[in-house]
């Protein structure tokens, strides 16, 4: 039981207890002292097929051999013999000799295939196939034996050539490191890739301070790397007759005894169970721990965990990450004189080593699982975002656009706007979408375009939770309102969010509602997007609830003060915001919303018809909504339940989350709700359907469906408010009061539609294609960025 052992437990204990996730340990002995048993553990652990977990965390050689699409490397160490201790001669080992030149790969006729595959650069999964191919094919033959010799040079290349495949970031999603020691070797990482940094806890029982100090003790493998014999040799410089407790076995043990066997005051305990070794941390004065380049050292933090300074060298590695010299413990060079000073000073001034104890507490006391397993799994969470480069020769900017709903795939109003707007934005910057995801959602990021990113974050329970209970006050959704006041609670947003504005030139507030959470971490230029005027959205849902209506005013009028450009639907919309915030004219900038006329196209008379017989809607007038769980959409179809009944020769088809406010409702024979669907479903009701109604009669900013409507040639009936911040009129659609519509659907004539249609088509092609309110929107941007 080291400590990667010890992690191992430790981990998956910690997130079975601290999180909503389940985690088991899979743990395969390899044996790694022989050339062909450390061979068959890297092909055990490329062939292991953990596909049916969600996330596969990896620590050690050979385990990150495996292949999985969620793998995530926390690095303790590689096989360090063939890497960064390779040829070292560390000062203060036995001697301090250098070893022997490295030898030669060796020469024999039959390597001739296998070099050729070591040799081959930038080595992937087929590589390593044709390798154990090959290698299983040198095993059966009767070669010189100094050929395999472990260990040499040809297993150190083999093992050099599979590390180089399972590290490589092609299969590893993230990297991270036990310390800024192991972060930093030679030949650890791929080139270029991003390391983090956490030290984790141990886990071994009952670590406090403690009142007695009776001795210095050290736990440690007896291995020549820990140089005990360094600290038996310098004890022996140090006065007094204070014990010196060794805990501990392994090959220097019978060395070690003969070293000290004249200093009565060293006691090498051997093997100690994990209940007596807590305790004689927590009776010491202090600690020495010298070892070359140690990984990480948990006995520093055990040590720490009992308020006991540390003892360390200056080569001792991830030791001197932890302890501060003269702070939390000392450091010194690794000589038996340096090492002694310190040692004695220690021993001579027990009220300072107290001092230092305390101090030393109170740096690893952050130091727990709970913490650990946090900032492990934001670590491991964050998916690969994979961006295609720009063939653009140019630099390109960086936005950073902030929306409480995830937008992808877009499906509805308020993600059809952002989803295309932010797509031709894409052209001339590289875009990411930072969003809030549902609870319990897997943590995603999407390339919807090369240099267009969606990255989406789930809610958290505390955000779910008060999202549920404002839609039980106001019976409308509440998910954007939440944010104004729960956008802290979600730490893993946050941090998130404060990595992308490191590298953004420019913050689009998509909705109003994250102001708060962007003016506590952003000073830079912010564009405000206003899908509506919110406070006039809305005010009829939330005139009851004035605090609630009062926050959306004050966020609404928090987003405006910080943007330097703000990105109105429609001039009613600019001129509203100018009206009741004070906002400059010259700031707004209306970016009407759009359509996407690709892809559309117009079907004959027969081809409609044909269609609506294999939807079984033949011999019936078919009339369609599609809207959103919104407010004024859930008003609307109010509406068409009210007309239903009056206009029998018509089937209506209510299409979108909208149909949820109505699945305890009554609903006439002729209207049928139908969940939200997909583009290629809507797409067919939409070009089977013989008329798009927009009963709309409250709300803000432009209503969507009309445009989709028009590109596919879907004869409208709106009333007038429905046509808000659009330029069409009685030339391109049906227009009524609401109290009008029936008897519109009554009397409505086909040529006339057809008329209608195509004018309207015609004129949204022209005025509201994407790729056009794109351009005007970059110019805004690229004015407001020079």
């Amino acid at each position: 039981m080291g400590g990667a052992e010890k992690l191992f437990l430790g981990l998956v204990e910690a997130i079975n207890h601290h999180t909503s996730h389940v985690a088991d340990l899979i743990k395969i002995p390899v044996f790694e002292q022989g050339f062909w048993g450390l061979v068959d553990g890297y092909r055990l652990f490329a062939e292991l097929d953990l596909s049916h977990f969600d996330l596969v965390i990896s620590t050690k050689y050979p385990a990150w051999m495996i292949r999985h699409k969620n793998h995530h490397v926390y690095l303790q160490h590689k096989l360090r013999g063939f890497y960064d201790l390779y040829q070292a001669a560390p000062q203060g080992l036995k001697g301090g000799e250098p070893r022997s030149a490295p030898r030669a790969l060796p020469d024999h006729p039959s390597l001739q295939g296998l070099l050729a595959i070591l040799d081959r650069s930038h080595p992937d999964r087929k590589d390593m196939d044709d390798l154990f191919a090959e290698l299983g094919r040198l095993r059966h033959l009767r070669l010189p034996e100094n050929i395999f010799v472990f260990p040499g040079p040809l297993i150190r290349r083999v093992v050099h050539f599979l590390d180089q495949i399972g590290l490589s970031s092609d299969n590893i999603v993230s990297y991270s490191a036990i310390s800024r020691t192991v972060a930093n070797r030679k030949d650890y990482f791929p080139a270029g890739v991003p390391v983090r940094v956490l030290h984790h806890p141990t886990s071994l029982k009952g670590l406090a301070p403690g009142t007695k100090q009776d001795y210095l003790f050290t736990a440690s493998r007896l291995s020549e790397l820990k140089r005990l014999h360094l600290l038996v040799a310098a004890y022996a410089r140090v006065p007094g007759n204070l014990p010196f407790l060794i805990a501990g076995t392994g090959a220097e043990e019978f060395t070690l005894a003969r070293q000290a066997a004249h200093d009565p005051r060293i006691q090498f305990l051997g093997f100690v169970p994990d209940a007596q070794l807590s305790q004689l941390y927590r009776d010491a004065l202090a600690v020495p721990f010298v070892p070359y380049d140690e990984d990480y050292g948990l006995i520093t933090l055990e040590a720490m965990r009992c308020a006991k300074p540390v003892l360390t060298c200056s080569d001792s590695g991830g030791v001197t990450e932890l302890v501060q010299s003269g702070v939390t413990g000392e450091i010194a060079t690794p000589t038996v004189e340096s090492i002694a000073g310190l040692l004695a000073n220690l021993v001579e001034n027990p009220a300072r080593s107290q001092d230092l104890g305390r101090n030393a507490l109170e740096r690893v006391r952050p130091i727990t699982w709970s913490n650990f397993v946090r900032d492990l799994l934001d670590q491991v969470s964050l998916p690969r975002i994979v961006r295609t480069p720009s063939t653009s020769a140019q630099p390109r900017g960086h936005i950073l656009v902030l929306s409480t709903f995830g937008v992808h795939p877009p499906l509805q109003g308020g993600q059809l706007r952002i989803f295309h707007l932010y797509r031709q934005l894409a052209n001339h910057y590289d875009v990411t979408i930072l969003s809030l995801g549902n609870l319990d959602a897997p943590e995603e990021a999407i390339e919807m375009a090369p240099g267009y990113v969606e990255h989406r974050i789930p809610r958290v329970k505390a955000q779910a939770r008060e999202e549920m209970r404002l839609k039980d006050l106001s019976g409308i959704s509440c998910g954007d309102i939440m944010v104004i006041t729960h956008w802290a609670q979600n730490n893993r947003f946050m941090d998130v969010l404060q990595e992308y504005l490191s590298s953004t030139d420019c913050v689009v507030l998509s909705h109003p509602y994250m102001a708060h959470a962007l003016q506590e971490c952003w000073d830079g230029p912010v564009v405000y997007d206003a899908h509506n005027v919110e406070y006039d959205l809305k005010k009829p849902f939330l005139d009851g609830l004035p605090e609630l209506l009062d926050g959306v005013r004050t966020t609404e009028a928090l987003a405006l003060k910080k943007s330097r450009l703000v990105l109105a639907c429609s001039t009613q919309d600019r001129e509203r915001l100018i009206e009741l915030y004070g906002v400059a004219p010259q700031q707004v900038l209306v970016v009407e919303n759009g359509v996407d006329p690709a892809g559309t196209q117009h079907l004959d008379e027969q081809a409609r018809q044909d269609l609506k017989n294999r939807l079984r809607l033949a011999g019936h007038r078919v009339a369609v909504f599609v809207g959103s769980y919104h407010g004024p959409n859930i008003e609307a179809v109010r509406h068409i339940l009210d007309m239903a009944p009056r206009c029998a020769d018509w089937i209506f088809l209510v299409v979108g989350s909208v149909e949820a406010a109505f699945r305890n409702a009554t609903i006439p024979d002729n209207v049928r709700m139908l969940e939200q669907l997909d583009d290629t479903k809507k797409n067919l009701l939409l070009y089977a359907a013989d008329l798009g109604l927009n009963p709309v009669t409250s709300g803000s900013g432009t209503n969507m469906k009309v445009l989709d409507y028009a590109i596919h040639h879907l004869p409208i009936l709106s009333t007038p408010f429905g046509l808000r911040g659009l330029e069409l009129d009685q030339r391109h659609v049906l227009v009524r009061e609401i109290q009008e519509f029936s008897d519109a659907l009554t009397s409505c004539q086909n040529v006339q539609a057809a008329s209608l249609a195509k004018n309207a088509y015609d004129e949204v092609q022209k005025k509201y294609a994407w790729s056009a309110l794109g351009k005007k929107c970059a110019a805004g941007l690229k004015s407001l960025l020079a």
